[in-house]
């Protein structure tokens, strides 16, 4: 009789496991950071938004076709006046960690915007992050806007 009680006892923790939340990509430090990073900067709290960046960081940006670098210092000061003169709110509809190795990731995000007036746009941004004590920081951002999702390739 023991062994039917050690059987069931464990179908019910093998049960519960199945049952259990899986941990997933969701719970990834460097996702979770990338979130923190679009949550800060749709609630206007620039210092957090700010703290996102590394000093040595680079933002590059797509415009008409052509590629701009875009100085670090510069583009905190337009994001943040550009929030406060009206408010936005910038969801990202899908993160993918694209690689990993050592205290470097490399993180795609496709968002969607959604300003006060008018239809949302949607966009990539691409993410070098790098570990700093316990800690992510963006080293390079690299964004556009585009109409939909292109389809994704593998690295």
């Amino acid at each position: 009789m023991a062994w039917l009680s050690r059987f069931l006892l464990f179908s019910a923790l093998a049960f519960a496991a199945l049952l259990a939340p899986a941990k997933g990509a969701e719970d990834d430090p460097a996702e979770v950071f990338v979130r923190t990073y679009f949550d800060s900067w749709s609630r206007v709290d620039f210092a957090t938004y700010r703290a996102c960046f590394h000093p040595a960081a680079t933002v590059f940006l797509e415009e008409g076709g052509d590629w701009r670098r875009w100085e670090l210092a510069d583009f905190l000061s337009a994001q943040e006046r550009m929030q406060k003169a009206s408010a936005s709110k910038e969801v990202p509809r899908m993160i993918r960690i694209r690689g990993r190795q050592g205290p470097v990731v490399f993180v795609e995000a496709f968002w969607e915007l959604h300003r006060p007036a008018g239809q949302p746009v949607t966009g990539y941004d691409w993410f070098t992050l790098v570990q700093q004590g316990d800690s992510w920081k963006i080293l390079n951002l690299t964004f556009w806007q585009q109409a939909a999702p292109a389809p994704l390739r593998p690295l």
